[in-house]
């Protein structure tokens, strides 16, 4: 017989395309030497926070917190993010985007350590809170618009 101790929580996401415009042409967009570079960061930005989500089943565990403290911390990140989002944006205009982008991979990063220190359920949300603070898509789409 299963008991809580157990159970494991395993999420499931899913990155859909969102389809390439019939009319594009290779030759109109910018070089891809540009592109290369900030494709990268956001990929290892995205990567680090995709490598933690089956982490944060076992890390809550340990700490003996529940199901419900796992989709709390999943969900404080991505609020956090869409709360913050426009702060990143208006700072990016105020002091440019490529300080700002690197600024908050540096958050992000700390965000992601003080998840790998934390010891309570409170400290890994403030941590959560931390690395949503570090959102760089936002920041990429309007450097890519530029």
């Amino acid at each position: 017989m299963r008991t809580a101790d157990d159970e494991i929580w395993v999420p499931v996401t899913i990155n859909l395309p969102l389809g390439l415009t019939k009319g594009m042409n290779p030759g109109d967009c910018a070089p891809l030497s540009l592109l290369v570079g900030p494709f990268m960061i956001i990929m290892l930005a995205q990567t680090g926070n995709t490598v933690l989500v089956p982490v944060i089943p076992f890390l809550v565990k340990d700490v003996g917190a529940s199901a419900v403290a796992y989709g709390m911390l999943q969900s404080t990140l991505w609020t956090s993010q869409t709360v913050l989002s426009p702060v990143l944006g208006w700072l990016s205009d105020r002091i440019g985007r490529r300080p700002v982008i690197l600024l908050s991979l540096l958050v992000s990063a700390a965000g992601n350590i003080a998840l790998g220190l934390a010891h309570t359920v409170a400290m890994m949300a403030v941590a959560r809170v931390i690395s949503g603070l570090g959102f760089q898509i936002a920041l990429f789409r309007a450097y890519f618009a530029e």
